[in-house]
């Protein structure tokens, strides 16, 4: 007979433990994530600080209640007058938006769904893609949207007309997200969304008074669609401006030097100025340290000697720095081309033109890393007038007569990306749209209006005399003049001041 032995058995935990457990590690999760949330957040995790401060001031001194409500006050005015930027953002422009999303609350399933960007869920029925909450500026609206499976960038570029007359806004602006935290989960599937409610570029942009210490790698040229400064980055890059007639190059270009103004004064900027049409410097001369004008062969020599410069400050910094820094001693060179393709397109004699190609390609390709940049404008986008056209690391488009320009200046898929040069009216010249290398999207702005009278009151504040100078006692440690200089005598050194 076969005997049966009884095995023991596990003893059974009851569902109360199960629960208990659960209870605890989601409490566990929940103050973890909670934690890490408010020190991603210190702004917030002061302002609970704070609340919890005033209620255990007021369980026991109710006196100091107004006095702890003061400080909240003060340091609310020391923000805004310190740093008003960062308060706009983070307290007005987040007040704003919840009143804003009262209206996006409504309207925005229906725009959603009248535009095809939603879908049925087997269980959960219709459902619209996520939103964020709105910051809202003084003209436009700004959130992230999180696109359902299957949607692209362009279903939501292509719907955005229809999106924009739900919402009562006059345009939207949607770009693939930027890291961040909704796209932490999902990168894919976050896009930034623009929605302009008013046109802060519609009326003239009045000429601001230049920074006392510019930043050479954020200067305020431009107001953008917020109403903020658009900051160019000058330094270790180069500009091209383009543009049809009456566009407003020409506010772009002098909107750029009279920034430079106190750094020119200061001598830790010079300009050199290259104008085919011999119209556009003359007002500003005294700005520039020199002005070359006229003669194509002229112009090929003052690049070739900008080019020596260029060798002289590589050779200085082999094995000992990357980039250059721009000193009194040895500053910034900033080439100004009014008009480029007069020097790459138009020039009829063969070997001046290959000379001139061949020192701005150089100045291109390596001037950066030496801190000369070169700030050129152009009419023509053609590819055989503007062949080094890639070779500018910010473009700026304005006005322009045909779609195709807009790709052929800003670069392949730059219309698609936001850059409707072709929709630019002629009523408002100045307005462009400004890609940089890495940009996924192109970034509407105004530039100033420059008259001559400003031009001239900027040149006798900040400018000296043009020309060259008397020579210092070591020319082999100067940088040439690059004005009154005979093509014809290879032996014409010049004379300038010192790099």
């Amino acid at each position: 007979m076969t005997r049966v032995v009884a095995q023991p058995q596990a003893p059974r935990v009851g569902w109360g433990w199960w629960i208990l457990g659960a209870t605890i590690g989601g409490l566990v999760v929940a103050s973890w994530r909670l934690t890490w949330w408010l020190v991603r957040r210190p702004l917030r995790l002061v302002w609970l600080a704070m609340l919890v401060a005033s209620g255990l001031v007021y369980d026991e001194h109710p006196a100091l209640l107004p006095i702890v409500a003061g400080l909240g006050l003060a340091t609310l005015a020391v923000w805004a007058w310190r740093w008003p930027a960062s308060f706009r953002r983070r307290v007005l422009w987040r007040l704003r938006g919840r009143w804003r999303g009262l209206t996006y609350r409504r309207w925005w399933a229906a725009a959603t769904g009248g535009a095809g960007l939603d879908a049925r869920h087997p269980s959960r029925g219709r459902v619209y893609p996520g939103r964020s909450v709105i910051l809202a500026s003084k003209y436009a609206d700004h959130f992230r949207v999180r696109m359902l499976p299957g949607q692209t960038i362009e279903n939501w570029i292509a719907a955005g007309p229809q999106l924009a007359a739900t919402l009562n806004v006059s345009e939207l602006r949607i770009r693939p997200a930027e890291p961040g935290r909704l796209q932490r989960r999902s990168p894919r599937l976050c896009l930034d969304v623009t929605a302009i409610r008013r046109d802060a570029l519609a009326q003239v942009v009045p000429l601001a008074q230049p920074p006392a210490d510019p930043d050479l790698s954020a200067l305020p040229v431009a107001r953008t669609e917020d109403g903020d400064d658009y900051l160019l980055r000058l330094l270790y890059h180069h500009v091209l401006i383009g543009g049809a007639t009456g566009a407003g190059k020409g506010s772009a270009l002098w909107s750029t030097v009279l920034c430079l103004g106190p750094a020119i004064r200061s001598g830790r900027v010079r300009l050199y100025g290259i104008d085919p049409k011999s119209l556009e410097f003359p007002y500003g001369a005294g700005l520039f340290h020199d002005v070359i004008d006229g003669d194509p062969d002229v112009i090929a020599v003052a690049l070739e000697r900008l080019v020596e410069v260029m060798n002289r400050r590589k050779a200085a910094m082999r094995g000992n720095a990357r980039l250059h820094t721009p000193t009194k001693t040895e500053p910034m060179i900033v080439v100004v081309v009014d008009e480029l393709a007069a020097l790459t397109g138009y020039v009829t004699v063969a070997a001046t033109k290959k000379r001139i190609e061949s020192a701005l390609a150089l100045l291109l390709s390596q001037g950066r890393a030496m801190a000369i940049s070169v700030v050129a404008a152009a009419q023509d986008p053609r590819k055989e007038a503007l062949g080094q056209r890639n070779l500018f690391t910010t473009r700026i488009g304005m006005r322009l007569t045909e779609a195709a320009d807009v790709d052929m200046l800003m670069g392949s898929g730059a219309r698609s990306h936001g850059a409707l040069c072709d929709r630019i009216p002629d009523s408002t010249p100045g307005v462009a749209y400004v890609m940089r290398d890495g940009d996924t999207m192109a970034t509407r702005v105004r530039f100033p209006w420059v008259s001559d009278d400003d031009i001239r009151a900027a040149a006798a504040t900040y400018g000296h005399r043009v020309g060259p100078v008397a020579a210092p006692d070591n020319p082999d440690d100067v940088e040439p003049a690059l004005i009154n200089v005979d093509p014809d005598d290879e032996s014409a050194t010049g004379t300038g001041v010192a790099a």
